[in-house]
């Protein structure tokens, strides 16, 4: 396995630290100090000739940016470690021991990802590097302090990513806090397994191993879980994209719902409800099995990715917020619903929607999270 790393320097002087691995099959990793942040993986090799006008002897397989300063705004959260929340707050509030902390809105009335300081743009430290004939890991980690945002304690928060030979990527996420606090880690890479970010990602194929999903209202907060059989959620079996948003049940109640579902998300933007046992975890820190949320597959590739986590949840977001903010070496750009978000976490607004599996991080019981993904 190959390692590079370089250093880039901000107007204001700052310094940001950029890393690349590179497996023996010629799959890459690119890794940003900002906002501890996947800013490309690809393929590497002769045999994407097809694609050297665009992007070079590489297939990249996320959205990314060129541009280190496009990290620094972080419009549409490409690639970044989501904290100290994934996710909408509903009221920009939580009760925490029985007092409600009000927290900072950057949505309207509601939070996003944690408020207006979240880690998402933010410089984070290169904690360790490792590498071994077969992995390298790279750590980051920062600091928010008492009261930012409304958030209580202050959290100090590590990401790790480890890419191995195999073509494995494992990303875990550790926080501990000095109060009690809520702390849900999350990753926002856009996959499009065709390679072509200038054009729609709906042809993609989805399975996703969940029984129900939530629907949402105007402000994309979680207010209904249903069942997803025979509804525009139902990817229990391989599915595009595209072919779902097309399916419309025969109920005519539940057709319009999926309507307008639709309409508020231009797609999807929905949290599933991952299949396992969901009983109430109080605390952070008790074990929880790593199971398979997902499966995406590009059919003209053939590139497909597998995700497992312990997470509770699956956001799937088919990126019809996004726009033409980023642009390619061949002068293209991106475009709504370039590409996919899959987003594993707590349900969104869970301290509302969900409060008997509301976990709180403590002192005792820090945060912890994983991710893997097998990349095909």
């Amino acid at each position: 396995m190959q390692l590079s790393d370089k250093f880039f320097t901000f107007d204001t002087g700052e310094k940001s630290h950029f890393f690349d691995i590179i497996t023996s099959s010629g799959l890459s990793l690119s890794l940003f100090s900002i906002g501890a942040s996947i800013q490309k993986i690809a393929f590497k090799g002769n045999k994407w000739s097809d694609h050297t006008e665009t992007y070079g002897n590489e297939l990249p397989i996320t959205l990314s940016s060129g541009n280190p300063d496009f990290y620094r705004i972080c419009p549409c959260y490409a690639g970044a470690t989501l904290a100290p929340n994934a996710g909408r707050i509903s009221g920009s509030s939580i009760l925490l021991g029985g007092e409600t902390i009000p927290l900072t809105p950057n949505e309207g009335a509601n939070q996003l990802h944690g408020g207006p300081h979240n880690l998402s743009a933010q410089n984070w430290n290169t904690e360790f590097v490792r590498q071994d004939y077969d992995s390298v890991s790279i750590g980051f980690s920062a600091f928010l302090a008492d009261g930012v945002d409304g958030y209580p304690g202050n959290r100090t928060f590590h990401a790790e990513y480890t890419l191995d030979d195999s073509n494995w990527l494992t990303i875990r996420y550790r926080a501990s806090t000095d109060r009690p606090t809520y702390i849900n880690m999350s990753n926002h890479t856009y996959w499009n397994l065709s390679g072509d970010f200038s054009s729609s990602a709906l042809d993609e194929t989805l399975t996703v191993f969940a029984n129900n999903v939530c629907l949402n209202n105007e402000e994309h907060i979680p207010v209904e879980i249903i069942p997803i059989a025979r509804t525009i959620f139902d990817f229990s079996s391989p599915a595009s994209l595209k072919s779902r948003l097309d399916f419309l049940p025969r109920e005519e109640k539940l057709r319009s719902r999926c309507r307008r579902q639709i309409s508020i998300a231009r797609g999807y933007n929905h949290a599933f409800i991952l299949s396992r046992d969901q009983t109430s975890r109080s605390f952070r820190s008790l074990p929880q099995p790593v199971k398979k949320a997902c499966i995406l597959s590009d059919p003209v590739s053939g590139h497909s990715i597998t995700l497992y986590t312990d997470a509770p949840a699956l956001v799937v977001y088919s990126g019809g917020f996004l726009d033409d903010s980023i642009g390619f070496p061949d002068g293209t750009h991106s475009c709504p619903s370039c590409a996919i978000a899959l987003e594993a976490q707590d349900v969104p607004d869970s301290p509302h929607v969900l409060p008997e599996h509301f976990s709180i991080t403590t002192p005792e019981h820090p945060f912890e999270r994983t991710i893997r993904i097998q990349i095909r």
